[in-house]
C-alpha cells in the first residue's frame, strides 16, 4: 500500500482528496496544518490522523504522494519542495495563479522527474461527468462539436470564508480558481491534447468589495467550441452548493449533465440524459472515481496514468491565461 500525506488543509477539497486517496488503499502517513482549528476539524473526518511537521512529512521514505488544498498563492511552492523531496504531488485546483509560478513548476519538475497535477473534482469525483467521459470515448454522441458547462457556487455557507478568500492575489481569481474545472472539463470532452481561449470576461456585482462573482469565456479545441460560465450566486433554496450543469453537443447526439441535483426533479445526485436517434432517456452513473487511486501508483511507478504532465501544465496556463485576458479586457 502506498503513503500519502496532506500538507496545507485551508481549502475543504482537502477531505475529498484523502477520502479518495484512502478508498483507493492508500495509508494516511500524517497530515501538516498552521491551523488548530483546521487540525481539529480534519482529524473528526479522517481518524486516525497524526499531525506532523511539513519537514518530516516530506523526508518521510514511506510517503510517496503529497496531496494538498493549501491557500492557492501558496501551493506552487509546496509542490517544489515536495517534488525535491522526492514525492509526487496533487494540487486542489487551482494548481498555480500566476505565469511566473507555472514556470517554476515546469523547471522543477524536469530537474526531478517528479509529477504535479491538479485535482479537478468537478471532472473526477463526479459520477454524471465520469460516466460522460466514457460514453464520448465509446462514441455514444459522435464527435463533440460544443461544450456548455457551468459552475454557480453558494457564496454563504453557513462559516465566515478565511481571508485569503476575498484577496485575489491569494486566491487567484474566479476563471483561474472555479472556471479552471470548466476548462479541464471542455479538453477531455473535446478528445484533444490543446485548446485556446478565445475571450473572457469576468465581473464584481457588488456581494463583497472588489471580489469577482462572476465570469465566462469562450474556448477552442480543434474542431469543438465551448462556453463557460462560473459565478457566486446559487440562492439559499437550492439544496446543493451548486446546480452545476454540462451540455454536450455531438455529431450523432447530445448529453445533459445536471451533475449534482435535478432541481424540481429528481432532486440531488448525479443526472445524465442521453439524446440520440433512439430519443432522450436517462443513464445511470455508475463510474467511480480513479484519479487518486492512479496518481497513487504513478507515484511508485514512475507512470503518468492520472494525467499527461503535459496535459496538467497545459490546464494551468490555460486557467490564468483566461484570467489575465478577462483583466485585461476590462
Amino acid at each position: 500500500m502506498t503513503g500519502f500525506a496532506a500538507i496545507g488543509l485551508d481549502h475543504g477539497h482537502i477531505n475529498g482528496l484523502v477520502r479518495e486517496c484512502r478508498d483507493a488503499g492508500g495509508v494516511l502517513a500524517g497530515y501538516a496544518t498552521h491551523s488548530d482549528t483546521l487540525a481539529e476539524g480534519f482529524e473528526a473526518q479522517h481518524a486516525p490522523a497524526t499531525r506532523r511537521s511539513e519537514d518530516e512529512l516530506l523526508a518521510d521514505p514511506d510517503v510517496a504522494l503529497i496531496v494538498s488544498a493549501a491557500i492557492p498563492s501558496e501551493r506552487a511552492d509546496l509542490a517544489v519542495r515536495a517534488m525535491r523531496a522526492g514525492k509526487d504531488v496533487i494540487l486542489d485546483k487551482p494548481g498555480v495563479i500566476d505565469l511566473d509560478a507555472l514556470e517554476t513548476l515546469r523547471a522543477v519538475q524536469a530537474e526531478t522527474g517528479r509529477r504535479v497535477r491538479v485535482h479537478y473534482s468537478e471532472l473526477e469525483s463526479n459520477a454524471a461527468a465520469r460516466t460522460a467521459r466514457r460514453l464520448v470515448r465509446e462514441g455514444a454522441i459522435g464527435t463533440v462539436l460544443h461544450y456548455n458547462g457551468t459552475g454557480p457556487h453558494r457564496l454563504d455557507q453557513g462559516k465566515p470564508r478565511p481571508d485569503w478568500f476575498w484577496d485575489k492575489d491569494r486566491n487567484g481569481g474566479i476563471l483561474n480558481d472555479i472556471a479552471s474545472h470548466q476548462i479541464a472539463q471542455f479538453l477531455v470532452y473535446s478528445g484533444a491534447d490543446r485548446a485556446s481561449i478565445r475571450c473572457a470576461r469576468v465581473a464584481s456585482r457588488g456581494q463583497h468589495d472588489g471580489f469577482e462573482d462572476m465570469g465566462d469565456m469562450v474556448m477552442e479545441a480543434g474542431q469543438a467550441h465551448g462556453y463557460g460560465r462560473v459565478d457566486w450566486f446559487t440562492p439559499p433554496g437550492m439544496p446543493v452548493w451548486g446546480d452545476g450543469r454540462i451540455v454536450l453537443t455531438g455529431t450523432k447526439g447530445m448529453i445533459e449533465m445536471r451533475k449534482y441535483v435535478d432541481p424540481a426533479g429528481e432532486g440531488p445526485g448525479a443526472h445524465l440524459i442521453l439524446t440520440d436517434d433512439e430519443g432522450p432517456r436517462r443513464i445511470d452513473c455508475p463510474d467511480a472515481p480513479d484519479f487518486c487511486a492512479n496518481a497513487l501508483s504513478d507515484a511508485v511507478e514512475g507512470t503518468e496514468t492520472a494525467m499527461a504532465q503535459a496535459t496538467a501544465f497545459h490546464l494551468m496556463e490555460l486557467a490564468v491565461t483566461a484570467q489575465r485576458m478577462a483583466e485585461e479586457a476590462q
